[in-house]
């Protein structure tokens, strides 16, 4: 009569404890992985949005905005979680929207809207800035910013890594 070989109930309960070992410290590294790219597609989604104003600006040759999406929003809400969109000034046509930003990403300090005039610079005396983040405490792990010189251009970073990125 031949042995037969299967897993003792010792062995089985000495890798399931290894795997909750080890799945107790990979998901909290896990979730740092995705807040930071939620962060990043936010900050990305909106520096498309502003090139595309600024470029639109450019071609037209006639002021082009960039302006929260109202009609997405619920509550009445006025912000840029609640998307953006690119508007010509000129005729009120949207050319360009975007849908509402991933609810645990906040986007804050941010003007009303950013207007490019035609020659592609701000329409306005001072910079513009944007501040990207999840949760509520200042960790420059999970922020980021976007700032928009007078002269149209766009720069974003990151407090962790850049010595001149502003501090909330």
């Amino acid at each position: 009569m031949q042995k037969e070989r299967a897993f003792t109930l010792i062995e089985l309960m000495i890798t399931i404890a290894l795997a909750v070992i080890v799945a107790t410290v990979a998901v909290p590294s896990f979730r740092s992985t995705i807040d930071s790219s939620r962060i990043s597609t936010a900050t990305n989604d909106l520096i498309v949005g502003l090139s595309a104003a600024r470029s639109e600006a450019l071609s037209r040759g006639r002021p082009v905005s960039l302006t929260t999406r109202t009609a997405s929003c619920s509550q009445g809400r006025q912000d840029w979680q609640c998307g953006w969109r690119v508007v010509d000034t000129g005729d009120s046509s949207t050319i360009r929207q975007q849908d509402p930003a991933e609810p645990s990403v906040e986007i804050a300090n941010a003007p009303g809207q950013v207007v490019y005039n035609p020659s592609g610079m701000l329409d306005g005396n001072s910079d513009e800035q944007f501040r990207i983040f999840i949760g509520s405490s200042a960790d420059p792990r999970r922020e980021r910013y976007i700032e928009i010189s007078r002269t149209g251009r766009v720069r974003s970073c990151n407090p962790e890594r850049d010595a001149n990125c502003p501090s909330p």
